[in-house]
């Protein structure tokens, strides 16, 4: 009931195999009235009914790779899919704490990167059709990504989400990219680009990683 958004309602499932036969039922709501004391024809009216599959990356187990080959990431790219039909899983981090306040994340995809250098990297979202949030973990089981090392919401301005944060050689990272809850948008075609970022070499490896921009920006 109104999972979707306002009075939309929305229901997803994993299907047991294509010769199984699923019957959907769809009505409209009392609001707590019994049948017989609601109004005449309340719940004849039109409505539209949408299906479809969710990208197989709408799962953590199932992160899209952006390394090539396994196991080195590009220091460069970009890639383009998509937010329709996905879902949030059980344990999926949801609610995040911003200085303006607090934003959910909902229709969410995941990606991983293995970093080939150390350094400072930057993911953004520019090109997306919808308002974005982007989180990243370095927790290789969706049950320990509670505590992301990375988040934005609109970093690259407007909708777009832009992050960049300190990486070691070798570090896996996982990518949580999303819509906004309470944008006009919040689903789409989503775009994720990345790309090393310039920093300042000091003496002291140390000192370097202190002085490096805070993860949370």
């Amino acid at each position: 009931d109104d999972s979707a958004g306002g009075v939309s309602s929305q229901v997803s499932f994993d299907p047991s195999g294509p010769a199984q036969t699923y019957w959907i039922m769809v009505d409209g709501k009392t609001n707590g009235l019994p049948l017989n004391a609601r109004p005449p024809n309340a719940s004849e009216r039109p409505f539209n009914f949408f299906w479809g599959f969710a990208p197989t990356n709408d799962l953590f187990s199932a992160a899209q790779n952006l390394d090539s080959p396994p196991g080195l990431g590009l220091t460069t790219g970009a890639v383009v899919g998509s937010t329709a039909n996905t879902t949030i899983e059980g344990a999926e981090p949801q609610t995040f704490v911003f200085e303006t306040g607090s934003q959910t994340i909902i229709n969410s995809v995941w990606y991983k990167w293995t970093a080939s250098y150390s350094g400072l990297a930057n993911f953004n979202t520019v090109g997306s059709t919808f308002d974005t949030l982007v989180a990243v973990y370095t927790n290789s089981t969706l049950a320990l990504a509670n505590t992301p090392i990375a988040l934005n919401d609109n970093g690259g301005g407007g909708q777009v989400s832009s992050t960049t944060f300190w990486v070691d050689k070798g570090t896996v990272y996982y990518l949580q990219v999303g819509g906004r809850s309470g944008a006009a948008l919040t689903a789409g075609g989503v775009f994720l680009n990345w790309s090393p970022q310039a920093r300042t070499f000091f003496t002291n490896p140390l000192k370097e990683r202190r002085l490096a921009p805070s993860p949370l920006t």
